[in-house]
């Protein structure tokens, strides 16, 4: 058999090129959603089922309610595939039938399975990812538990990104990077969290690292290994300086002049390199962060600036990489990902809070079930 090249979405590969391309693929992908999001409402229709027939069960049972001559509940009604009658499902099929599943070619999740299967899996494949999304939701929600003052998880997304800039090394790392500095110590709106958030584009640019890297290394970092070159790691108020400073003071202690030879840093066996790793003690993650900013820092022929670390293309001017390059196009593909789970990511939580609520009531259901008709269950077995 032929299978249509378009799929159960109408829509072939070809038609998500060009102008109309992105409005294409939007609608097929809230096409799947829209079917998950309509099977998880007739999931939670059917756990109310359940509770209704546990109810009914035992009130009979209790003496409360008459069942009847014909009781569904006696009996000859328990065995294999009675609950099922009672709760409106039909045999073995019962379930995928009371959420609309006919297999791989039936409706509702049929249809949606399909449609991933051939443009809907290009389109989704776009869309964020629902646990994406979910664990970004977590993450703000214990930044907000755990850091001083009230703020709402969804004002927490939207704040780490806009103190980036909007930069971002994957979908939702603006957030977790806040969330691997509170796990440092450094709240969320500790000046510290807010110093190093507005120049993670620029540090992630030069250092080639993702944002968490970069934060769980500034998180780690002792004062006392810094002060063996006579620099301070934090300010009189005890935050973490900003990284500019810190480049700028340290570059200075390493070379007195401009070096011919900046890349000889990442040599750990030079004087510069072996310098380098005495301040930070081991870390490999600040020793690559201090050691490419220092070589970006040679290179810029004077002090970085913090106005060019909250700017990623002048960041990587820094080191000679054009807006054009490669490294300058995938930040600013990751960006545009973590601006569209941001777009989305009120809608793909509340679909999986959802699902969670659906699980629950079933499990529910089927626990009270269990606790009131042990012969019910018994005979389900």
């Amino acid at each position: 058999m032929a299978v249509d090249p378009k799929g159960n979405t109408g829509a072939g590969m070809e038609d998500f090129t060009g102008q109309k391309g992105v409005s294409k693929l939007i609608d097929t992908g809230s096409k799947g959603m829209g079917s998950w999001l309509k099977s998880m409402k007739e999931i939670l229709g059917t756990a109310e089922k359940i509770n209704k027939v546990v109810k009914d069960t035992a009130d009979i049972q209790s003496g409360k309610k008459s069942g009847g001559g014909s009781s569904k509940l006696g009996a000859a009604e328990m065995g294999p595939g009675s609950f099922s009658k009672q709760i409106g499902l039909k045999g073995a099929q019962g379930f995928a039938d009371e959420i609309g599943y006919k297999g791989a070619r039936g409706s509702a999740m049929g249809n949606a399975a399909l449609g991933i299967m051939s443009a809907g899996s290009f389109a989704m494949s776009m869309m964020p990812n629902t646990m994406t999304a979910v664990s970004q939701r977590l993450v703000a929600e214990q930044i907000g538990m755990f850091s001083s003052g009230k703020m709402n998880p969804r004002d927490i997304i939207r704040t780490s990104n806009n103190r980036t800039g909007g930069a971002a090394t994957s979908a939702g790392a603006p957030t977790a990077a806040m969330g691997v500095m509170l796990s440092g110590g450094y709240g969320f709106n500790s000046k510290t969290s807010q110093n190093l958030a507005s120049r993670l584009g620029g540090v992630a640019a030069i250092t080639g690292m993702s944002m968490e890297s970069i934060a769980a290394s500034t998180a780690g970092q002792s004062g006392m290994s810094y002060l063996r070159l006579g620099v301070r790691l934090r300010d009189n108020n005890g935050n973490i300086r900003p990284y500019e400073q810190l480049v700028n003071e340290i570059y200075t202690k390493i070379w007195r002049t401009d070096p011919k030879t900046p890349e000889l840093i990442f040599n750990k066996l030079s004087p510069e390199g072996y310098t380098l790793s005495q301040i930070t003690a081991g870390d490999e993650g600040m020793y690559n962060i201090l050691a490419t900013m220092l070589v970006a820092r040679a290179k810029n022929k004077k002090p970085i600036t913090a106005k060019q670390l909250g700017n990623v293309n002048a960041s990587l001017a820094m080191v000679g990489a054009t807006p054009n390059s490669i490294m300058a196009r995938s930040l600013k593909n990751q960006a545009s990902a973590n601006k569209l789970l941001g777009a989305t990511e009120s809608g793909l939580v509340s679909g999986y809070g959802g699902a969670l609520d659906a699980s629950t009531a079933v499990n529910n259901g089927l626990a009270g079930m269990a606790q009131l008709l042990p012969g019910v269950v018994d005979g389900l077995g």
